[in-house]
């Protein structure tokens, strides 16, 4: 706990009681960590910079397994993140390191006094709305922990992260969320969390770029800027994804005619795939990462690579979306339906009666607020729209491609991408 109310020590009855709320043990009046599953810690952030809720949960997982009982609210006692960054080794210490925050003028970290006040952070509205990666602050308290998953569906249990007391090591454990609650805890969301889901994000700012893969020069264009020339051609089906783990959608494509699956510069898969399959791009296990995955028509199958996810769901005519719909980080099962104007998640549909003929569906976050956007780009106008707004028109030419579009492979005479209904673009 840091806090300008709260010296550094805490009676041991005050964590004999965060234990007892907790449900975990108490060994000869030491708190006992609750096991940890390591994940790597990633660096594709920079301080004070935008950052995927995976990194957040991977550094502060990386913090707990490095050091011991290390817990100080003297500045001068800061350790090391993965990349050298010291941070205090106390609760408010930790998310900021988790965070990645930058130090405030006075070359302190921030304390639960002052975590929410630098304009970075947006309090929620109740802790339901926890997502994994955001805060659990209690000003009046002086603690501030972090979030990592509900236990239950109920969310009456959740697992967090925290640096809580002298003496103690920090921990990754189960807490009930009435603790919080009755303590007057609120949910705390960093405005630069994202969810990880890189569709077309290629400046890594968490929000999507309107831009388009244009076959016949190669060019790949964002809004004002053109990304690279030359690479790809008529054939590619471009799948805008973040294969490296770094934050930012890298330029890829799936070419049908060899069955490769190409990075610039890097082959990462070939021969994989079969005919009338439709390549997706999306991180359907949650690890910041964007899967190699295709949707079978055929059977209802989503396939990833070496794992079918589903079986039976979905059909001819539909097509397929790559989008994070609820925001928890995970990509969604989820199609456009033409003709009905359905746009649906599995068991739930998000819109009826929406879109137009030749619309090729869009799976992007293009306001940055974690949750994939229902758009479409409309090559009869070069309008780019999102459910409730154009965001732009007159942009793009009838034969560009979006880098975040879903489309359909066909098995035509120039083996090009189309979008259903809008019929081939080549």
């Amino acid at each position: 706990m840091t806090s300008n109310r709260k010296g550094p020590g805490r009676l041991l009855a005050g964590v004999i009681s965060l234990a007892a709320a907790a449900g975990i043990g108490i060994v000869g009046g030491t708190l006992t960590e609750a096991a940890s599953t390591p994940q790597p810690a990633h660096a594709s952030s920079s301080i004070g910079g935008y950052i995927t809720r995976t990194e957040v949960l991977s550094r502060a997982q990386w913090w707990i397994d490095t050091y011991g009982a290390i817990y100080s609210q003297d500045q001068a006692d800061a350790k090391p993140d993965p990349q050298g960054q010291r941070y205090r080794p106390d609760c408010s210490g930790f998310v900021s390191m988790a965070w990645h925050l930058p130090k405030k003028s006075n070359g302190w970290d921030r304390y639960t006094g002052d975590l929410a006040d630098f304009g970075d952070t947006t309090y929620l509205g109740s802790l339901s709305d926890l997502k994994p990666g955001d805060a659990i602050l209690g000003e009046t308290y002086g603690h501030v922990a972090l979030f990592d998953k509900w236990v239950d569906a109920g969310k009456t249990r959740m697992w967090i992260y925290d640096e809580y007391s002298t003496g103690d090591p920090g921990r990754h454990t189960i807490i009930d969320r009435s603790w919080y609650a009755d303590r007057g805890f609120r949910g705390l969301r960093y405005n630069k969390i994202t969810s990880g889901n890189r569709v077309s994000d290629y400046t890594g700012d968490g929000i999507s770029d309107i831009a388009v893969f244009r076959p016949s020069t190669g060019e790949w264009i964002r809004q004002g800027s053109v990304m690279l020339t030359g690479w790809g051609g008529p054939g590619d089906i471009p799948l805008s994804g973040d294969y490296t783990g770094d934050g930012k959608s890298d330029i890829a494509v799936f070419r049908p005619s060899t069955g490769q699956w190409i990075r610039q510069g890097h082959v990462m898969l070939s021969g994989w795939g079969g005919p009338g399959d439709i390549p997706l791009s999306g991180d359907y296990t949650g690890d910041g990462i964007t899967d190699i995955a295709v949707f079978r028509p055929s059977t209802g199958e989503w396939i990833r690579q070496g794992h079918v996810m589903l079986t039976g769901w979905g059909g001819p005519g539909d097509i397929p979306l790559s989008g994070d719909y609820n925001g928890d980080g995970i990509t969604d099962i989820a199609v456009y339906r033409p003709s009905t104007g359905e746009w649906i998640r599995q068991g739930a549909i998000m819109a009826s009666n929406w879109g137009e003929p030749g619309d090729i569906p869009l799976s992007g976050d293009y306001n940055g607020d974690g949750y994939s956007d229902i758009a479409v780009y409309r090559p009869s106008n070069g309008s780019w729209i999102k459910l409730g707004a154009t965001m732009l028109t007159g942009w793009g030419n009838s034969t560009d491609l979006p880098t975040a579009g879903s489309y359909y492979t066909s098995s035509g005479s120039c083996g090009m991408a189309m979008a259903q209904s809008a019929g081939p673009v080549c």
